[in-house]
């Protein structure tokens, strides 16, 4: 429009030139006026596109570059500087709104991988999570983003399986081991074990794990001090690893003994 403009006045001038003198000045004039007037269009093109570059940042998301290009063609389709900044308002809104849901994507994708994770205090596990979450913020599109949080999901899961079926059996183990008195046990006390280690065995997590087998120790070892098949030997670790709370029992045992005899 602005450009038209000065055409038109550049044209109206030389129309009402009365001589070749005027009809050169007009001209030269004119000249100037549609110069002036396309620097002008051309810098307000310049300006609009760096903006929409500059919102939509280095190395953006698909999505980002396709509501960037389309604000790009728009800005360059437009006839005046008015024109022009109509476009280029709503092309940064379109660029930011892609870029949001861009970023919502990766936030959410990473959540769900963190949450995937709860309970299962491991390196292996740590590390799968990390490489996926690497995956997901080196991904370019929101279909990209969903398909590194499957994939990482899986992976974690496949570690997890892994690290989690370990932790069950180190625990089967060491409850045999701490609770290794199976000459001694009574018929209670084998029962107990048996029913530790079938709910190890179904522990839902590393947490779970832990806090089942600190239970079944707990348990086990109770149930064999008040038996009285602990001897000094057995006893001792008990001591040194739940320490007063042992003496107590022991000295209630004694105590329920010397209550009992004729």
């Amino acid at each position: 429009a602005e450009v038209q403009a000065a055409l038109d006045a550049a044209i109206q001038s030389v129309n009402n030139a009365k001589s070749i003198p005027d009809v050169n000045t007009a001209k030269a004039n004119g000249l100037t006026a549609i110069q002036n007037a396309q620097t002008a269009v051309d810098s307000a093109k310049s300006e609009a596109v760096n903006a929409l570059t500059t919102a939509a940042g280095n190395d953006p998301a698909a999505e980002v570059q396709a509501a960037l290009d389309a604000a790009i063609r728009n800005v360059n389709n437009a006839k005046s500087i008015d024109a022009i900044n109509n476009a280029k308002t709503p092309g940064q809104t379109a660029v930011q709104d892609a870029q949001t849901a861009f970023d919502n994507a990766k936030s959410e994708a990473i959540n769900a991988l963190t949450t995937a994770v709860e309970n299962y205090p491991a390196p292996e596990v740590q590390d799968a999570l990390d490489a996926a979450i690497r995956n997901i913020n080196n991904a370019k599109s929101i279909d990209a983003v969903s398909a590194a949080e499957t994939a990482g999901l899986s992976a974690i899961q496949d570690v997890k399986d892994t690290v989690l079926a370990a932790a069950v059996t180190d625990a089967e183990e060491q409850l045999e081991e701490d609770a290794g008195y199976a000459e001694q046990s009574t018929p209670e006390m084998q029962e107990l074990l048996t029913a530790a280690m079938n709910e190890i065995s179904s522990a839902a997590d590393l947490v779970a794990v832990a806090e089942l087998l600190e239970k079944a120790l707990r348990a086990y070892q109770g149930r064999a001090l008040y038996e009285g098949t602990l001897s000094d030997d057995a006893l001792a670790p008990l001591v040194e690893k739940y320490g007063l709370i042992i003496w107590i029992l022991v000295f209630a045992v004694i105590m329920y003994f010397f209550s009992i005899r004729p």
